[in-house]
């Protein structure tokens, strides 16, 4: 009897942990994956730069095991993470946040020097008088996958490990952005104890989080999972709602943009509007997260981006959650080519503003097209709180070369060749007659479709910060005429198909919100 009893007990322990589980989230693989222990994860100071007023520590970092010797020829990934203190680094002004920039690079460098430090979060560390971590071989690469062979980086990798995951979904944690998220997170934990050395002594308790295009995509996740994030500035990455945003490529070029080739070489496109890209898109498109992404967040975007639409933000920015600012740069590409400055400046004035007592500056806008989509126009509001440091408004516009095509990349092929001049010229606005220091100013313009394909305008509004700096913010884009010019992919994007898609179970194709990670950062 005694037996039955315990064996009662324990159906009963096992069923009260599974309902557990399924409400805290138990199967939700990004989370899952990023949360899980790893006994590989260590840190070692390597080396110790002074510079330009500032002091530099390099980490040897090992942040996981990323599936198994078998799979590929590194699964342990290891990283160099170089954190920045600058001479005039004050413990004592309350401000305990730090900036982590994740960065490239590849595995084959040896203890980077001072040349070899990201100039975005070395510049920021001076700028804002802030600690500062650049965390580099995000992914780890390059890597070659034991199935084919073939060493491979950047979107090669990522394309390769989503095709996995469509050929057999049951294994989330092949997605390559789960490690770079992962990679991330133990990031701020090495920032973190480091601090409490005698070398490191300093205290930070969240991080700012930035990176460039695949590193933007893994900053949007990185702040969903980790709730020492206080602000993320994802660049070049308008990814949010992937599968609407990618698919009007195909509306635009009547093509699949040059800088998807190693997706399209994979065959990720065949899936775009099937069930397996439904299950993928629930674990990386960061739009699934947008309830935990409610931390201020500065999107930074360029007019000439080859690998995303100059409009792509349509496609979630009305949906995000808290405060939301946006920054599109002009007359520069996805990689922001004679840009970096002016990013840097962005991410700068935006964590002084975060970090401080001083409020962003507060702005609004709305886009409205003309009946026949002919026409459109843009209004920028701006608070009456902020106009006093409001130092000038303009509105920037250009014009596709193209008449057949809604083309405004900076590059039609792959770099250097196949340079596509367009010009955004810029033009200053001056308030509307209506506008007074009680409501704020609003600032109006409005353009019509050109006599040749299409022109795309936004609105930017520059500011004072209180240090002295000038910080810029934008509208979206709009573009005329308000229309595409060709049919949607159909079903050349339906035609992906696993061997084993039916035998799949049906854990992750939908996230209802209904769980609450219980984090001990």
């Amino acid at each position: 009897m005694k037996f039955f009893q315990l064996l009662l007990i324990s159906i009963v322990l096992s069923i009260y942990a599974v309902v557990v589980n399924a409400k805290n989230g138990s199967g939700k693989p990004l989370f899952d994956y990023v949360q899980a222990y790893d006994p590989h994860y260590n840190w070692n100071l390597k080396a110790s730069y002074h510079l330009n007023n500032a002091t530099f520590h390099v980490l040897s970092l090992t942040t996981q095991k990323w599936l198994s010797n078998q799979d590929t020829d590194n699964s342990i990934w290891k990283h160099w993470l170089t954190i920045c203190i600058p001479d005039g680094y004050n413990k004592k002004s309350g401000i305990n946040s730090a900036f982590l920039f994740i960065d490239g690079k590849n595995n084959n460098s040896t203890v980077p020097g001072t040349e070899l430090i990201s100039p975005y979060s070395s510049k920021v560390c001076i700028q804002s008088n802030a600690i500062t971590a650049d965390l580099t071989q995000i992914p780890n690469q390059p890597i070659t996958f034991k199935k084919e062979g073939i060493p491979r980086i950047e979107d090669a990798f990522l394309g390769y490990t989503f095709r996995a995951f469509l050929n057999d979904s049951r294994d989330p944690t092949v997605l390559g952005y789960l490690p770079m998220v992962k990679a991330a997170v133990r990031a701020m934990d090495a920032v973190q104890e480091f601090g409490k050395t005698r070398t490191g002594n300093y205290r930070i308790k969240d991080f700012v989080v930035s990176g460039l295009s695949k590193r933007g995509w893994a900053t949007w996740l990185t702040g969903a999972v980790d709730k020492r994030v206080s602000a993320i500035i994802p660049v070049v990455m308008p990814i949010p709602n992937m599968v609407g945003n990618i698919g009007q490529q195909m509306e635009a070029y009547g093509d699949w943009s040059f800088a998807l080739a190693d997706y399209v070489a994979a065959g990720v496109p065949d899936y775009l509007y099937t069930p397996l890209m439904t299950k993928l898109a629930n674990i990386v498109d960061p739009l699934v997260y947008f309830n935990y992404l409610t931390m201020p967040k500065l999107v930074v975007l360029t007019t000439g981006d080859e690998f995303f639409l100059s409009d792509s933000t349509k496609y979630f920015w009305s949906q995000l959650k808290g405060k939301n600012f946006l920054r599109i740069v002009p007359n520069t590409n996805h990689y922001i080519l004679n840009g970096v400055d002016q990013v840097v400046n962005s991410m700068s004035t935006f964590f002084d503003y975060v970090t401080s007592q001083n409020s962003i500056p507060s702005y609004s806008w709305g886009i409205d097209y003309s009946s026949d989509n002919s026409s459109g126009t843009i209004t920028l509001n701006v608070d009456k709180k902020s106009v006093s440091s409001l130092i000038s408004v303009v509105f920037y516009s250009g014009t596709t070369i193209s008449a057949t095509k809604r083309d405004f990349r900076m590059f039609t092929c792959s770099l250097p060749t196949c340079y596509q001049p367009i010009p955004w010229i810029p033009t200053l606005l001056a308030p509307e007659s209506s506008s007074n220091k009680d409501s704020g100013s609003v600032y109006k313009v409005t353009i019509s479709k050109p006599a040749s394909g299409w022109t795309g305008f936004f609105i930017e509004a520059s500011f004072a910060t209180s240090n002295g700096k000038t910080s810029k913010f934008t509208s979206e884009i709009a573009i005329v005429p308000n229309k595409l010019p060709f049919p949607p992919c159909g079903d050349a994007c339906k035609v992906g198909k696993s061997n084993i898609e039916h035998a799949h179970d049906n854990t992750h194709t939908h996230y209802d919100f209904d769980f609450d990670y219980d984090f001990d950062n």
